[in-house]
């Protein structure tokens, strides 16, 4: 009977080693070949990103997606050819990983997306809308914030005054931050505009914040931080609480607390930074994914700001148009405001 007990454990132990070692997530990088088309297949098991290159004709085509960890190897199963005028294309097929095209113009790989051109569905307070893309929109008119979503259109008024420019301004989970805009100088409380019912909220501060001289730093769980440069403090105001209180100089820098001059805070170089394998940038006003050696050009579109990105979506401003992008689903355009043609900055929120 002992005999047995020893047996069985000794598999149980056995069999789960063997489960733990099949199933932990690895670092690796192998080499293979598909349809005489070179591929490299990298897994980083930190940063939890696979990384496939495929080299066809001299030419190297990249596409990195944070897709779950699979035991298996060699995940492509297919790749597809096309070629048109001066692009090549190629389209993978992997084993659980959806996939997208990848086209190469003979000196760049490239994503020459062309945007959608979709009826006007609204508009409102002269914006055209053509489509919110299951978002909520914050908007600034120089009177009003415009709220918009699929299910309400509104105003949302704070000041007593029409602003041209919003200078201090952030947004933090569910809320869009506003200093308060009615003192010419200073500020000593806070408007919280929820974007899920678009109510106002105000936070009392207990200090007066020079408005030209005060910037946002970053929040970290249910604190925002701030600097104000003329006082030569910083601040952090815990939302949750509804109170500010003051701190040492101190930045979050990819997740870790450092010290930091109040020289550098004075210069604008206190903004807190967490590192990210993927963003996307602009470049000479064109849009590129830019992600570990390789940068992608997005569209044709001329881009001169980037709104919001997350992931591997993007919400920018070609002229007076706002667009999305994912390379998944391509390009959208969404909504247009002529007043975007002159004045932009601080005046675009998007929240899921």
């Amino acid at each position: 009977m002992k005999k047995l007990v020893v047996v069985i454990s000794t598999f149980i132990l056995l069999f789960s080693l063997f489960l733990f070692f099949y199933f932990k997530k690895n670092s690796y990088t192998l080499e293979y070949k598909i349809n005489d088309i070179n591929v490299k297949e990298t897994y980083d098991k930190d940063k939890k990103y696979y990384l496939f290159i495929f080299n066809y004709e001299n030419k190297e085509y990249s596409f990195i997606t944070y897709a779950k960890y699979s035991n298996k190897r060699k995940l492509v199963k297919d790749i597809k050819i096309s070629k048109n005028d001066d692009l090549t294309c190629l389209k993978p097929e992997f084993d659980n990983i959806p996939s997208y095209q990848l086209c190469h113009n003979g000196v760049n790989q490239v994503d020459l997306a062309t945007p959608n051109n979709p009826d006007l569905l609204k508009s409102y307070e002269n914006f055209n809308i053509y489509d919110l893309n299951n978002k909520t929109y914050l908007l600034w008119n120089y009177h009003n914030f415009v709220y918009l979503n699929n299910k309400e259109n509104k105003l949302i008024k704070l000041f007593t005054k029409d602003i041209y420019n919003i200078n201090l301004i952030t947004t933090y989970n569910n809320y869009l931050i506003v200093p308060d805009n009615n003192s010419e100088y200073t500020f000593n409380k806070i408007y919280l505009i929820n974007k899920d019912n678009g109510k106002k909220e105000v936070i009392d501060l207990r200090y007066d914040l020079y408005y030209n001289d005060t910037y946002f730093l970053g929040n970290f769980k249910n604190n925002i931080y701030l600097y104000d440069k003329k006082q030569e403090q910083e601040y952090y105001i815990n939302l949750k609480k509804k109170k500010i209180y003051k701190t040492s100089n101190k930045v979050l820098i990819n997740n870790k607390w450092l010290d930091i001059s109040t020289y550098k805070l004075k210069q604008n170089e206190g903004l807190f930074q967490n590192d990210s394998i993927f963003s996307y940038v602009i470049d000479n006003e064109k849009l590129y994914a830019k992600y570990l050696d390789y940068q992608i050009q997005i569209s044709l579109l001329e881009a001169k700001m980037i709104v919001y990105q997350k992931d591997f979506d993007v919400y920018f401003l070609s002229d007076n148009t706002l667009y999305y992008y994912n390379p998944y689903q391509g390009l959208k355009k969404l909504i247009s405001y002529s007043e975007w043609d002159f004045n932009y900055k601080n005046m675009i929120y998007i929240f899921d």
